[in-house]
């Protein structure tokens, strides 16, 4: 199956929803990756961004109206929750087994899974076949590694540490 060039599209596992402040100067798109910066409010995350707080559910600048102005909803995973997402141009296919673990990478607006570096976010989870990319679209199924899922579902002592 196809997915779109678009960050993170959910699969399947468990995946809370909830509201956070855009920051002022956030141009984070619809399934990106997305931290908090030093005054905890919602930014993108980068290539080495070492905690997110979750998968943004809309683009900054279509944030929520009203009373909830400002506002946007997360999905919040867990170290359960698998997404699908692109993987970028530089990485080698022989990197590509399950198990291991990679970084992110920026390509156009949108983050994708990217070469292994000192900020590993994601490990490959092999698909209902067994495969662990489609080369039609390359795409792999990930996890986000539990260390990095912060602060609400993190299993790391640390607390979240501002990003930008």
């Amino acid at each position: 199956m196809g997915y779109p060039s678009r960050g993170f599209t959910y699969i399947q596992g468990p995946l809370e929803l909830r509201l956070s402040t855009v920051s002022s100067t956030a141009t984070f798109k619809a399934g990106n990756p997305v931290t908090y910066s030093d005054d905890r409010t919602l930014i993108e995350a980068g290539s080495d961004t070492s905690l997110i707080v979750g998968i943004a559910q809309a683009d900054a600048a279509n944030s929520i109206g009203g009373t909830l102005a400002g506002k946007c909803l997360i999905g919040i995973p867990t170290a359960c929750t698998i997404f699908v997402a692109k993987v970028n141009g530089g990485v080698d296919v022989s990197l590509l087994s399950s198990g291991a673990t990679l970084g992110l990478a920026k390509n156009g607006n949108y983050l994708e899974v990217g070469t292994s570096n000192a900020s590993e976010t994601v490990i490959i989870v092999p698909r209902g076949d067994g495969t662990t990319i489609d080369s039609t679209d390359s795409s792999v199924y990930v996890q986000f590694l539990g260390n990095v899922l912060s602060p609400f579902g993190s299993n790391a002592g640390a607390p979240i540490y501002a990003q930008d």
